[in-house]
């Protein structure tokens, strides 16, 4: 059974990097490009985690998020914003104040968010944590 990630977002180079990282890993990538085709997604799929652009026009992420959050089947949903290049920490303040569960930003390659969302797939992938050093 594969994991269902749900990317909202409209930057091809983030959204292919998200790709070509997740799916090998035995995700299914849903992407979407608008709150309501995310929100009727989020339901239909129910997925085990929201991967979110930073930065989107008219502050769509953070409405995406709000959505989310008053939404009570879909409340407790990981939901991580992802950005390009840096976000100002402003956004994140707020991102964290309406209940995002991470911001990662830079993203330049997988090794900058893939060990930061492993936690929220770590149970679904079976992926062993990392091994203390003591």
């Amino acid at each position: 059974m594969s994991i269902r990630v749900l990317y909202f977002g409209n930057t091809l180079k983030l959204k292919d990097l998200v790709k070509a990282t997740l799916v090998p890993l035995n995700c299914d990538i849903i992407t979407a490009s608008s709150i309501a085709l995310a929100v009727y997604l989020a339901h239909k799929n129910f997925p085990e985690l929201i991967l979110c652009e930073a930065g989107m026009p008219d502050d769509s992420g953070l409405n995406l998020l709000k959505e989310i959050r008053a939404d009570a089947a879909l409340a407790e949903l990981p939901f991580v914003f992802l950005a390009a290049k840096p976000v100002d920490t402003m956004h994140h303040a707020e991102a964290f104040a309406m209940g995002a569960s991470k911001c990662i930003s830079p993203v330049y390659g997988p090794e900058d968010f893939l060990p930061q969302i492993e936690e929220y797939l770590h149970e679904r992938m079976r992926i062993r944590p990392p091994e203390s050093s003591e």
